[in-house]
């Protein structure tokens, strides 16, 4: 009979994942058995709390690092265990790594809490932690220096994992920074096939904080409202992030209750949850069943706003150009819906001055139309009197100059090869898809381009190479 923790991964076609909350060796034995662990976290705090459980596996080499680094500091000995004990984790978790083409079987280490006003120390030290074994994801903190780290960090093809988050604004910066993150290794020609950074979310230090907060400015709520905040905070996040469709997963964290389980149960979501909370979960008899999708009841959304109006509005309101995203998204979403538009494709119209005047939104039901209308926009002022913005997503914002060939042609490529890669498909299905899927104009340099880089393998159906012909057929590499 499986577990619940088990039955969770199963029950939702394996999208939620779960993590163990440390980098001890007894935890991730019995997470992996019992709970199907897909990873792990760490963090100095970890370490400590680790060494107190399992100081005999570890004494031994403690002494043999101050005997080789006799000269280290303290914390410079501390920071040596640290990597080992991350090390042991990564070499447990590795066959997951393996077994899912890296995509999953990571475990996190994080920068030094001493760098966090510092971005440049800590991307730095994070790319040294990236070098440690193939399966490191690195946290960095959800504070303004941590920002432009995890932008730089995943522009340098680390992965990373924010933490130190308790709201929703600040889980859309971080879904922010790693799109520019990614959007300038896709400019530079650089694969993020294998990038799956995280974002955590600390569902129950936001408990915590509105029940110190209730205490300090006596006020009084329904104390089941509390036990919901974090629950209502990331199931907004998490609309949000599948919304704009951003590539960074939700990660929650800070377990108080069973919700912060249950309540996520069947969403594409990573849940890192201690061994202590593992064992309740699986010792339980709380059904497993999706409840993803379900919406927090709005009694305690108004219960939350009224009590806690202030310290509410900052950890779940969006800003204004979030606003404006998002009401971009909804008519786009209407003229889907309501207009029977196919396919919508949204534009900024932007000035002389780089200011946005407004937004062209244009639907239609042929693909062929969605083609003409994309060659119009790319030419219809070569004089640059004014600049579109293709907003395929509404967080990935394009601006393309079609006469720059080695400019976009590789961004095309890397978004035809993602999804085609080890698969062989029509010239024309490739051709549905640039048109369709992505912000581009389809041109057969795009297919050149890829092939020169050894991502096609094989063209049936031609005569001479670089030459793709109507109906042959391509066959992309791994």
């Amino acid at each position: 009979m499986k577990n619940p923790l088990q039955l969770t991964h199963e029950i939702s076609r394996y999208k939620t994942d779960i993590w163990n909350d440390s980098c001890s060796v007894q935890e991730l034995e019995y997470s992996i058995k019992y709970s199907s662990c897909s990873g792990a976290t760490n963090n100095p705090v970890i370490v400590g709390n680790v060494l107190k459980k399992e100081f005999n596996l570890w004494e031994k080499r403690i002494h043999e690092i101050i005997k080789e680094n006799s000269e280290d500091t303290e914390i410079e000995v501390t920071w040596k265990l640290i990597y080992e004990m991350t090390k042991k984790g990564a070499e447990i978790l590795y066959p997951i790594f393996q077994k899912e083409n890296g995509m999953k079987g990571r475990i996190s280490i994080q920068v030094n809490p001493k760098n966090w006003t510092n971005s440049e120390l800590m991307w730095k030290q994070a790319v040294e932690f990236d070098k440690l074994a193939p399966n490191i994801i690195v946290k960095i903190p959800v504070v303004k220096a941590g920002i432009k780290a995890i932008e730089e960090a995943i522009y340098r093809g680390v992965n990373i994992n924010a933490t130190v988050c308790f709201t929703v604004p600040q889980c859309i910066a971080v879904a922010e920074a790693v799109e520019r993150g990614l959007k300038r290794r896709l400019d530079d020609g650089k694969d993020i096939f294998k990038m799956t950074p995280v974002c955590t979310l600390m569902v129950g230090r936001l408990d915590d904080w509105l029940k110190v907060y209730a205490n300090k400015k006596n006020i009084i709520t329904d104390p089941w409202n509390l036990e919901w905040a974090g629950i209502a905070a990331i199931k907004k996040a998490y609309k949000i992030f599948k919304e704009r469709q951003y590539k960074t997963r939700l990660l929650a964290a800070a377990y108080r209750n069973h919700l912060h389980w249950s309540e996520l149960i069947g969403g594409n979501i990573i849940l890192t949850i201690p061994y202590d909370w593992q064992l309740k979960f699986n010792n339980s008899k709380i059904e497993v069943k999706n409840r993803m999708d379900n919406q927090v009841d709005e009694k305690i959304i108004n219960g939350l706003y009224d009590a806690f109006s202030d310290e509410w509005k900052k950890a779940c309101d969006m800003k204004e150009e979030e606003r404006v995203n998002f009401l971009l998204k909804l008519y786009e979403n209407q003229l889907k819906t309501v207009g029977g538009a196919e396919y919508v494709r949204s534009f900024e119209m932007i000035g002389p001055h780089n200011q946005v005047i407004y937004y062209l939104v244009f639907g239609t039901k042929h693909p062929k139309g969605l083609e003409v209308m994309k060659e119009a926009m790319w030419r219809v002022d070569p004089r640059g009197t004014y600049r579109f913005s293709d907003i395929t997503d509404v967080n990935q914002i394009y601006m393309i100059d079609y006469q720059d060939k080695p400019h976009w042609v590789p961004q095309a490529a890397l978004k035809v090869y993602e999804a085609f890669k080890r698969k062989t498909v029509s010239e024309n299905e490739i051709c549905q898809f640039v048109i369709t899927d992505t912000p581009f104009i389809y041109r057969k340099a795009i297919l050149k381009w890829l092939e020169q880089n050894e991502k096609i393998i094989d063209v049936t159906g031609r005569r001479r190479k670089f030459s793709y012909p109507d109906g042959c057929r391509i066959t992309f590499s791994n």
